[in-house]
């Protein structure tokens, strides 16, 4: 499947989340690992707990830092991939 901004994914998995200075931090409770989101992928990882589309947390990260359409779309899509990979997000 070609994920796409209009994709449905939500957020899945026994995930503790705390928030650190430039991101969030996450540690997958069930295999013990930990991982680091920086800025713009919190706000995916954000964007998607509060049940927003990708294509509104796209257009959320084109407003916050003044980047183009192509670019964010392109980033925001890598994220969610790489959150599909690890098991923290599940297509709906």
């Amino acid at each position: 499947m070609s994920l796409t901004e209009l994709t449905k994914v939500q957020l899945v998995g026994n995930t503790a989340v705390s928030n650190i200075e430039d991101g969030l931090a996450l540690i997958d409770l069930d295999k013990g690992n930990y991982y680091y989101l920086n800025t713009t992928a919190s706000l995916v990882w954000q964007g998607l707990q509060s049940g927003s589309s990708i294509k509104d947390i796209v257009e959320r990260i084109v407003t916050d830092f003044d980047v183009e359409v192509a670019l964010a779309s392109s980033d925001v899509l890598a994220i969610v991939e790489e959150l599909l990979k690890e098991g923290f997000a599940k297509v709906c």
